[in-house]
């Protein structure tokens, strides 16, 4: 007899009614129990606590299913229960927290398991390797009864499956590889917090989006408008039909941009601030079916109130976002992978609130607490801001494609849109002005909006806002423009772009304002904008420049944080912007870091070695072995001169050194001929393939520092990285598995790029533009030596390399390092390069060190 068993309470600390939470018009345990029924067997069962009992067991029934009540705790004495009831045989076991469940995985589990069992006893089967929250166990009844006798570790009660695999000594266990169709094991599907319970709606939507399951708009929205949790009604609302989309269906969701790197947009709903912010966003959010930041209460005016904009726009429920997310160490990702604040200027408090929240894009931000956002992109051209964005492009602002062809020989109508809130009421006067001068004049307000307004611009001759999207969309329409100073900052914007902008003094008396419309109307060439070119006040419409696709490509961005100290309480200075990345200096370390990179990941094959090392420096990593080889045979003096002064120093012979990072092992052939045995690992297989077969030194593919070692020595007398450090993303855990390695007294040497150095003194932004997109951390030598204290080193030995001359300011475009032709040249040279070596002003340098305590143990 087989029997499916699925655990569920609703008294979660982390998720409080869970279970009932309204998942797409049905409770999260209707779909767990729709997708069960499907798999085959004799009886179905929801094992809940005593607590839970009375509000779950109305719902097993609605959907065919006896509920069982057992203690809270002991859920391993609740499956036992149920086992004796029923007299089972086999037992599935899945939970009510998972609403992704692979039917499919699941019914072959039951299969594989009664065909391992003819063979032998089985008491235990899964396949390893489904996302987490998509698999199923399966017992073997009897033998869970002796399982429970078994163990008295509140784990295996608590767990049920541990009862059996962690007593394997009595327990036959088989974790069995999952077939390839269902092995993902990196992904997530499981319900345990509000993050997971928000990217389980995303899942949803996009399932349904595909046509799978039961009705989406009808039931979906219907359900959503009653309440978050399920009462009864709406328990019966949704019934109990059988859910359509299978284990395909869910992972195709998965793969949806919006699902896997969720967005939210945060407007500014303020008074003051008009329904610009607001409408941009909305727009935003739709095409990218991403969510957007609407609290209760937002104080735009009643007449173009937020509700009824955000009602217009027609987004899915779940994309309104009434409060936002607390970060917590509970979530195992994070609530979005970036966070668009399109706040005109962020509060202090806001943008602390976003920035813990996540990776945050300001959209043309106005204030001077940029650093806590990882990415600055400025549409609108400003004029007046002094801080450099990532990246700034006009023209993703979405131009008419009506517009006109040829301008009017006389302006006959016009249009007044001052913005969606106009405090002042300056649609009022303007229009009235208008129509004094003879024009035929249309008004916007919120009581009487035009609908796709960018596209009806061209039906007007004249166009009367304030400086925002609708002046540019005006103007690329064809449209003469007059603007309106709503603020100070707002004209100096507007004439620095070309506009026409009508001072607000005007505003006082309706008699000079309407002469001021009427001079510039008699003079109507001033009010059009036509000319395109290539200078920071150009508009241009392209194609390519589409800002929801630019969006969605800074979703997939990386936010890093400092590679030895981490996330700090509030974020360190950023030091340099560009428009795939943000450098930031830690504010205790004073580590210059990447915090943030928008381009590809850099993978290490063998093109890296090859076509790409040929590319920088004319020749490939093995024809260019000699001579790092050289350069490693100078290394490995400096080691063997610390060695040899080191009481803890092994005999020549017995001394090992491990590379990591060794590459084609130029370094370790170095080590070799110099006496020591030694060891490499790098994460490049053609390269540790290298190794082992041509130059027969052991080297392991590995993930340092993410790794177990399988055929290598566990501890050293020497471990080196040669340009390798700047590489890792957590230097912190790198330093501290380097400790656990060395013996005490051990060499660590390395090398890396220096922020202290010619380059970076004297050409900073060139140096961190030109800054490799996989070197997460620029370490100053003069700050090493606090750092490496710290994880139990002594800093022996600092070597400046990389030294050039023709890089100081002085000799910049007159001298290179192989210029003989003049001997004045020469001279200076020289003196340069000495002058470089003195003061250790390389763009590079070296650091041997020797550990004197041990730090990091596990």
């Amino acid at each position: 007899m087989t029997v499916v068993v699925v655990q569920s309470r609703l008294g979660s600390t982390r998720l409080p009614q869970k279970g009932l939470l309204d998942l797409a018009g049905k409770p999260v345990i209707v779909r767990v129990l729709e997708t069960m029924k499907r798999i085959n067997a004799d009886a179905y069962y929801v094992a809940t606590d005593f607590d839970s009992y009375s509000r779950l067991a109305p719902v097993a029934a609605e959907c065919g299913w006896e509920c069982f009540a057992g203690s809270s705790e002991n859920v391993l004495s609740r499956f036992c229960r149920i086992s004796e009831k029923t007299d089972a045989d086999i037992i599935v076991r899945a939970t009510g927290d998972n609403p992704f469940l692979f039917y499919d995985a699941a019914e072959a589990s039951v299969v594989r398991f009664k065909e391992l069992s003819e063979q032998e006893r089985v008491d235990y089967f899964t396949f390893s390797g489904l996302p987490h929250g998509s698999g199923v166990e399966v017992f073997n009844a009897r033998t869970l009864l002796e399982a429970e006798k078994n163990t008295k570790e509140p784990f295996d009660h608590e767990h049920v499956g541990p009862a059996f695999y962690n007593h394997t000594d009595k327990f036959v266990c088989v974790f069995e590889t999952a077939p390839e169709k269902w092995n993902y094991p990196d992904e997530r599907t499981t319900i345990d917090t509000p993050g997971d319970f928000k990217n389980a709606e995303r899942i949803m939507y996009a399932i349904k989006a595909a046509g799978k399951g039961d009705s989406f708009v009808a039931s979906y929205i219907e359900a959503r408008n009653d309440a978050r949790c399920c009462s009864d009604a709406l328990t019966k609302k949704s019934g109990c039909n059988v859910n359509l989309y299978n284990s395909e269906d869910i992972m195709a969701a998965l793969q949806e941009p919006f699902v896997r790197n969720p967005i939210l947009f945060v407007p500014s709903v303020e008074e003051g601030h008009g329904t610009g912010h607001l409408r941009r966003c909305l727009e935003l959010a739709k095409a990218l079916k991403a969510d957007i930041f609407v609290p209760d209460g937002s104080s735009l005016g009643t007449l173009a109130s937020a509700e009824s904009l955000v009602r217009d726009a027609e987004l899915e429920p779940f994309q309104i976002v009434r409060s936002l997310p607390v970060a917590s160490k509970n979530e195992v990702r994070p609530f979005y992978s970036l966070i668009v604040a399109d706040a005109f200027v962020l509060s202090s408090t806001l943008a602390s609130e976003l920035w813990k929240l996540g990776p945050v894009v300001a959209l043309d931000e106005g204030s001077v607490l940029t650093d806590y956002c990882d990415y600055l992109l400025d549409i609108i051209p400003s004029a007046v801001l002094e801080r450099k964005p990532n990246y700034k492009n006009s023209g993703f602002i979405p131009l008419p494609e009506n517009r006109k062809s040829c301008i009017p020989e006389v302006i006959r109508t016009a249009l007044v849109c001052i913005g969606g809130e106009d405090p002042a009421g300056f649609t009022a006067r303007c229009a009235e002005s208008c129509r004094s001068c003879g024009l035929l004049v249309t008004e916007v307000t919120p009581e009487k909006p035009i609908a796709n307004l960018r596209e009806k611009l061209a039906d007007y001759d004249l166009v009367v806002t304030h400086y925002g999207f609708t002046a540019f969309e005006a103007a690329a329409a064809g449209c003469a423009v007059i603007l309106v100073e709503t603020t100070p900052l707002h004209k100096v914007l507007a004439e620095s772009e070309g506009f026409v902008c009508i001072p607000a003094d005007s505003f006082k008396d309706s008699v000079i304002l309407c002469d001021v419309f009427s001079s510039l109307l008699e003079r109507k060439e001033v009010l059009y904008r036509y000319t395109v070119d290539n200078s920071s006040a150009s508009v241009k419409s392209s194609a390519t420049a589409q800002l929801p696709l630019f969006i969605r490509h800074l979703s997939q961005g990386t936010r890093q944080f400092c590679p030895f100290c981490g996330k700090s309480s509030v974020p360190d200075e950023v030091v340099f912007r560009s428009k795939d990345k943000t450098y930031r200096r830690c504010q205790s370390c004073g580590t210059l870091y990447l915090s943030w990179i928008s381009a590809e990941k850099e993978i290490y094959d063998e093109s890296y070695f090859f076509e790409d090392y040929k590319k920088q420096y004319g020749r490939t990593y093995l024809e260019d072995f000699e001579n790092i080889k050289a350069q490693g045979k100078r290394r490995v003096a400096h080691i063997n001169h610390l060695a040899a002064g080191s009481k803890a120093a092994r005999a020549v012979g017995n001394r090992k050194l491990l590379d990591i990072g060794c590459a084609f092992g130029p370094f370790l052939a170095a080590a070799s001929e110099s006496g020591w045995r030694p060891y490499g690992v790098d994460i490049s297989e053609s390269a540790v393939r290298y190794v082992n077969e041509n130059l027969h030194f052991n080297a392991e593919i590995a993930p340092f520092p993410d790794c177990s070692f399988k055929n290598l020595p566990e501890k050293y007398d020497a471990v080196t990285m040669w340009y390798v450090i700047e590489h890792f993303k957590n230097l912190d855990s790198v330093l501290k598995k380097v400790n656990r390695l060395l013996f005490e007294g051990g060499i660590f040497a390395f090398s890396t790029p220096s922020a202290s150095g010619v380059s970076a003194l004297f050409s900073t932004e060139s140096f961190f533009y030109n800054s490799p997109k996989d070197h997460f951390s620029i370490l100053d030598m003069k700050k090493c030596k606090k750092i490496l204290k710290k994880y139990g080193f002594s800093l022996v030995k600092c070597v400046s390399t990389g030294h050039h001359p023709e890089r100081f300011p002085c000799l910049a475009g007159k001298c290179h390092s192989g210029d003989k032709a003049s001997s004045g040249r020469a001279f200076g040279w020289g003196i340069v390069n000495t002058a470089s070596r003195i003061f250790k002003l390389g763009d590079t340098f070296e650091l041997y060190c020797v550990k004197t305590e041990e730090v990091g143990k596990k």
